[in-house]
């Protein structure tokens, strides 16, 4: 055979391997210090539950209700989601859930890291050990970033602060968790969803309810990237890194249309970023079930979930691969699957969720 083409071959090979391999994110994606204290096994799920919501923004003009109803409606969904039921009236309800929060502005001078350092103190629970391994392989990230990028900085930022405080028929507290996390951004909703998650981690029902998400219209990908996509970052409970789906788009023709890459459907769009945001285990393509919190095997990793799409009477099965570049990750695949293909994803889930449960479970 011609050396030539001998070469072409060999170096078209190389860069098809190349572009196919994943990297293990460097930088994590930023975590809050979180704590929780209780027994949450106390706490009985297809109940009914009571929500408070109290709080405050002390860098803004307003005591605005309309946020309080915002993050009485984030909550609320994610415990429908563990098969609880929310009541309008604290007579009957079987638990009060109190939700407390404040955002203040605050002068930072210090010498900081490029991330975010987090702290996690959580009682072991089964149900939050695929959120508890994310945050330990986000940890050796911002131990590395620490050994190497350091810097003095000043800037005014906004202290956010989130606690959840469960309560039974009697009055007695039984479980409490609380976060705080420092942020550029003045909204304390941006990261609610995640931080109220990693808390309600703790409880249990995690996925007896299947959500329905809207599904979007075909014809409309472009104006849905734009609207909800572009631009932004999104991060979820089980992941350590980030996900960037503007390194997952590409131009499909001269007027600049767009399409996300590796998502077989437009139709799924809502249900994909929900999954990522939501899902509380996420499995490592190649896992190491004796060293789970190794980072080296969240180079690319899968989630699932089932999910009902706009007005459709049958469930749909999602799966979704993520690939790690140095800087967070992007979509290598999300599509519906076969019952028998998701069948598999789940028996991988429960292997990984024994190993995540031996591993944490370090008591006599």
């Amino acid at each position: 055979m011609n050396k030539v083409i001998v070469n072409t071959i060999l170096i078209t090979l190389t860069t098809i391997l190349l572009s196919s391999c994943a990297t293990t994110p460097i930088v994590q994606v930023p975590q809050p210090w979180t704590r929780s204290m209780g027994d949450p096994q106390l706490i009985e799920s297809n109940t009914n539950i009571y929500l408070n919501v109290i709080g405050e923004e002390k860098h803004l003009l307003l005591d605005n209700s309309l946020i309080d109803r915002n993050i009485h409606s984030i909550i609320e969904n994610q415990l429908i989601r563990r098969n609880f039921s929310i009541t309008e009236n604290a007579q009957n309800a079987d638990y009060t859930l109190a939700v407390n929060y404040s955002s203040k502005d605050v002068q930072v001078m210090r010498t900081a890291i490029a991330t975010y350092q987090s702290a996690s103190q959580q009682n072991y629970s089964r149900t939050g050990t695929g959120i508890l391994a994310a945050l330990a392989v986000g940890a050796q990230a911002s131990q590395s970033e620490t050994a190497s990028k350091a810097e003095t900085t000043s800037y005014t930022a906004y202290r956010h602060t989130l606690g959840l405080s469960i309560s039974n028929m009697k009055d007695e507290v039984i479980w409490t968790g609380e976060s705080t996390w420092e942020s550029g951004n003045v909204d304390i909703l941006g990261r609610i969803q995640t931080v109220s998650q990693i808390l309600l981690s703790n409880l249990p029902g995690y996925g007896e309810v299947i959500p329905r998400v809207p599904a979007v219209n075909s014809s409309k990908e472009q104006n849905y990237y734009r609207l909800y996509i572009s631009g932004n970052r999104f991060a979820g409970p089980a992941l350590p890194y980030s996900i960037n789906f503007d390194g997952s788009v590409s131009s499909r023709s001269v007027s600049q249309n767009v399409r996300i890459q590796g998502v077989s459907d437009p139709r799924i769009l809502d249900a994909v970023i929900d999954l990522i945001q939501t899902a509380e285990y996420a499995v490592p393509r190649n896992p190491d079930y004796d060293d789970p919190i190794s980072a080296q095997q969240w180079n690319r990793v899968k989630l699932g979930g089932k999910y009902y799409l706009g007005n459709d009477n049958q469930t749909s099965n999602i799966l979704v691969e993520l690939r790690g570049s140095r800087d967070g990750y992007t979509i290598r695949d999300a599509s519906v699957v076969n019952q028998t293909a998701y069948n598999e994803f789940l028996d991988e889930l429960s292997e990984w969720q024994n190993a995540l449960w031996e591993y944490y479970d370090v008591f006599e």
